[in-house]
């Protein structure tokens, strides 16, 4: 049985990772491994099935091109993920594949799906929906295909079809070991594509040290996928798939890209002893929470090659970070930028705009808190209240929600997305957005700041492509 997954075409540049669920509207080149896939791959081919991965995305392969490398190959079953804006898009996707193959069965998974399945599987074209964690699902499938495909009641996590009767099985615990899970299978990968925004060394790739996260944050969709539950992989074992992308793949620099890296001191202290014994050069950067991180452990990050760290601050405004369950204060986030520039670490800064309490008043404090704080870098984006998460059911009950075209909803998106606050119109929302990119990366320290890292005519190319949506559009 060979088993083929494809991260379908999309006109645009996107991520359909749980946590990241967005559309690169602007011209910024960053493009992350499909590790959701290559995980699931790695995982059935240790298991003794045939597999192969299309990465439509980032090879620019039309529908096409696709549907010539499906013919090739000739699988049995396709695996594709899927997220809330690209969901629209990936069944029109599938419908295609459908009527160029009709035997071929179809699999999808991710957030949305995890969600909505019956939205899934009212389609024709998708047989299959692999609900929550993906990997032990969709090998149990796998299997119970190989057999005879008729007994499928029993793949805990499954969305399936008896005829024209959908099925939803018992729910699958976590997984809770993931030190058992083999390495992604990086190899079917066309590795040298991948690079993130920001960086000082190709090759690269992505790793995840650990899944999940225990906290609150109502627009959070990764409790969608692994519960309210922090899993960490053992500091040797994280180390090992270092070392072991360093040797096979030539790879100088990584991003963890966990919900918290740093969610445990002692862990995140022996991951840093381990990379300084590897003595490599490698070096990496990490997503973290201000209220994890200290002096001690930003030291030992530092020696071990950290050199960014990027923080959800979300809101400059106390009253926002309340409402939206965050946890932290204002001034936890000021007191950790500066120790960690002190330690010698860029620290860079997602905010959100347009809670639902959001006024002008408050995003004005945001960008002028982002303009004290002087990440690095910064992003911001539009609150958008994914299906499942807790900000989606607010946004109803606040009449604030302006409907459900999941194409529009898309952290990145210019228009101003789909949430509107109590007393600001989307079309606000988007003026505001293009505000904060303005007042912050449009200042003389910034810009001789941005001329000074330029590194390459493509990041030349970037920032004027960048410049110009800003002022232009």
């Amino acid at each position: 049985m060979h088993v083929t997954f494809v991260n379908l075409p999309f006109q645009e540049n996107c991520f359909r990772e749980y946590r990241c669920q967005c559309i690169l509207r602007m011209p910024v080149y960053e493009l992350l491994p499909p590790l959701h896939l290559a995980y699931v791959a790695g995982l059935l081919r240790a298991n003794d099935f045939d597999v192969s991965i299309i990465d439509c995305i980032a090879e620019e392969l039309s529908p096409e091109d696709m549907f010539a490398r499906i013919n090739k190959i000739s699988p049995d079953l396709i695996v594709s993920s899927t997220c809330t804006p690209t969901f629209v898009s990936d069944v029109q996707m599938t419908r295609r594949i459908k009527e160029n193959f009709p035997e071929v069965k179809i699999c999808l998974f991710g957030t949305h799906v995890s969600v909505l399945p019956y939205e899934a599987l009212r389609d024709k074209s998708v047989d299959f929906v692999a609900i929550g964690e993906a990997e032990k699902t969709v090998l149990e499938l796998c299997q119970k295909l190989e057999e005879d495909g008729k007994n499928l009641s029993g793949v805990k996590g499954l969305g399936w079809k008896n005829g024209d009767e959908i099925k939803i099985n018992e729910k699958r615990e976590l997984i809770k070991n993931l030190d058992e899970l083999p390495y992604p299978a990086r190899d079917l990968l066309p590795n040298v594509q991948y690079r993130p925004v920001i960086y000082k060394k190709l090759p690269f790739t992505t790793v995840y040290s650990s899944r999940g996260c225990p906290y609150d944050c109502i627009f959070c969709g990764s409790s969608i996928m692994f519960e309210k539950v922090w899993r960490p992989r053992s500091p040797e074992n994280v180390v090992a798939e270092v070392k072991h992308v360093m040797d096979d793949f030539g790879v100088k620099e990584i991003f963890f890209n966990d919900d918290i890296f740093t969610m445990s001191k002692a862990r995140t202290k022996k991951i840093c002893q381990l990379l300084k014994e590897l003595d490599s050069g490698m070096i990496w950067g990490c997503e973290s929470r201000v209220d994890t991180l200290d002096k001690e452990m930003l030291d030992a990050m530092s020696e071990a090659g950290c050199y960014k760290i990027t923080f959800g601050t979300e809101s400059g405004s106390q009253f926002i970070l309340d409402k939206m369950k965050k946890k932290v204060t204002v001034d936890q986030i000021r007191d950790v930028f500066k120790a960690t520039k002190d330690a010698g670490i860029q620290a860079n800064a997602s905010f959100l705009m347009g809670m639902p309490w959001d006024t002008k008043e408050t995003i004005m404090e945001t960008i002028e808190f982002a303009k004290e704080i002087e990440p690095n870098h910064v992003q911001f984006c539009v609150a958008t209240p994914f299906p499942g998460t807790e900000l989606y059911e607010v946004a109803k009950e606040e009449g604030c929600l302006m409907g459900e075209d999941w194409e529009m909803y898309d952290l990145h998106s210019p228009e101003g997305g789909v949430c509107r606050t109590k007393t600001l119109s989307i079309e606000d929302l988007s003026y505001y957005l293009k505000k904060a990119y303005k007042e912050f990366y449009f200042r003389p320290k910034r810009l001789l700041k941005a001329l000074l890292e330029i590194r390459s005519p493509r990041q030349l190319y970037q920032y004027i492509r960048v410049g110009s949506t800003l002022l232009f559009e």
